[in-house]
């Protein structure tokens, strides 16, 4: 080999040694395959969002009816975890420079789950609050990491996809939520349980704990370092979305907090109604989060994020009119019994039997749902099916 003039060669070892290092526990693929991976940072999100810090508002009734607490005091547990989930913001975003993504989930997973666990046993306020404010934490720091940690597995083309993935799963654990508080309520015959909600959410965590620590583990990163929060002020005019999406978070914080309490205090709603009301919330969260990334890619983000903000606002103030179908679609619910039903009810001559006192509340429970009804009422002759079906006439024209 020839040597040219004003040239030197170069041992390559000190060639390789001039190139940017990157260390070697970022570069490592996460195992289990890139779906196992994308539906284990769905269920931490799961459990982080939709259980530790959403489920407060459904069963917010229930708890302040047994623990006979203002809704005063309920609004600072609510503030609690709000407060929790501020500060895990920026405890994320420290530990982010010194920890790697998995690792930050998987303790944000465990501290919510841990945080459920309170919940489900304490009786004393202040160990509440703990509870919550482990929720807020925990959520924070299990779905902060979650767009880039399930992103990071597929390639470029599907990442929108996995990134809206995570934020959906938080609007179908909502819908779990809601379902799993139903069924529990329903097995154990008490219609205002909510230990037993705790408790099983926190199970699940449990699950998704170990099933993150199995699962998760380091990605790749882009020049070998953790992101920093001084790059948002590389974007033109970040403070502006950044506090429009302050006040939206506020506001969807407050809104799933206190809608549940509304619709059946003030509204009149039953637990059934308002708990379905509650789901449509998760629904419209999953679909936007499947929908809303195609719709910004069209029509442009400004106007994608100035119109989110309007229907959030929308929804507000549906919510606050308090009557069908602005509260929800999903179909028509009776109100709950009048001072007129129960008048009509006590004048009748005899006692009800066990039959049909049970007859009457699963009629009657079922006319206050939002959803087509599908019952068969059965009896001899003589055995008070008349006084039954008087009772569900009466209610259905006191609705309208």
């Amino acid at each position: 080999m020839t040597r040219q003039p004003g040239s030197s060669l170069k041992p390559a070892a000190a060639t390789r040694s001039t190139l940017p290092s990157v260390r070697s526990a970022e570069v490592r693929t996460p195992t289990g395959g890139r779906w196992s991976v994308l539906i284990t940072v769905a269920l931490t999100c799961f459990v982080g969002q939709s259980f530790a810090r959403f489920s407060f508002g459904l069963l917010l009734p229930a708890m302040k009816s047994d623990l006979r607490v203002t809704y005063g005091l309920a609004g600072w547990l609510g503030t609690i975890n709000l407060a929790g989930y501020l500060l895990g913001t920026i405890l994320t975003s420290i530990a982010s420079t010194r920890f790697p993504a998995h690792r930050i989930m998987q303790i944000g997973v465990a501290l919510a789950t841990t945080g459920m666990f309170v919940l489900a046993t304490v009786n004393t306020v202040p160990l509440l609050l703990v509870g919550m404010a482990l929720g807020g934490v925990g959520g924070a720091a299990s779905w902060i990491p979650a767009p880039i940690m399930a992103a990071s597995v597929f390639p470029p083309e599907r990442r929108a996809l996995a990134m809206g993935a995570t934020t959906a799963a938080i609007g179908v654990g909502i819908v779990v939520a809601t379902a799993l508080t139903r069924s529990t309520r329903s097995f154990t015959g008490n219609p205002g349980a909510w230990r037993p909600i705790w408790a099983t959410e926190a199970a699940i965590g449990l699950a998704a704990t170990v099933l993150a620590i199995l699962v998760l583990r380091p990605i790749p990163l882009a020049g070998g370092a953790p992101p920093q929060l001084r790059v948002l002020r590389q974007v033109p005019r970040w403070w502006a979305p950044t506090i429009g999406y302050t006040f939206l978070g506020l506001a969807y914080v407050l809104f799933t907090t206190f809608a549940v309490s509304a619709l059946e205090a003030d509204a009149g709603f039953s637990k059934s109604h308002a708990s379905n009301v509650y789901a449509l919330i998760g629904t419209g969260n999953a679909l936007g989060a499947l929908s809303v990334g195609r719709i910004a890619d069209r029509v442009g983000q400004r106007f994608t994020f100035a119109f989110s903000c309007l229907m959030a606002g929308a929804g507000c103030i549906a919510v606050l009119v308090g009557r069908e179908p602005f509260v929800s679609v999903a179909g028509f619910g009776f109100p709950p019994d009048t001072s007129w039903q129960r008048e009509l009810e006590s004048s009748f001559l005899y006692e009800d039997t066990p039959d049909q006192r049970k007859a009457t509340d699963d009629i009657k429970r079922d006319m206050e749902r939002p959803l087509p009804m599908d019952r068969l009422l059965v009896g001899d002759v003589g055995y008070g099916k008349t006084e039954v079906a008087v009772r569900a006439a009466f209610k259905a024209i006191q609705g309208g």
